[in-house]
């Protein structure tokens, strides 16, 4: 179990944020899907930070199988779909 911190913003190819438009949460990962509660705009990239590994994906029950694997202590890029929130579980 840790917290992992999910910062939002629209973005370009080489996730770079557009300062005026980032917002972020903090989410307690654990064994079991836990999803964020801030929602994606169109053009939003997620950037995910966490103490220990975990997996994370756009909208839906993240797993194993099908989530981007995310490094302890390094940040890692996803692209979202509008409208959906980060989902994370520990890995």
């Amino acid at each position: 179990m840790a917290t992992a911190i999910i910062t939002f913003g629209s973005g370009s190819p080489y996730s770079v944020f557009h300062g005026e438009t980032v917002r972020s949460e903090s989410v307690t990962t654990s064994g079991t899907s836990a999803s964020g509660a801030l929602t994606a705009t169109v053009s939003d990239i997620a950037m995910i930070w966490c103490a220990t590994a975990v997996y994370a994906r756009s909208g839906g029950t993240v797993s194993a199988a099908n989530g981007a694997y995310c490094p302890a202590g390094l940040p890692q890029y996803i692209r979202m779909t509008e409208g959906d929130v980060v989902s994370l579980i520990d890995a």
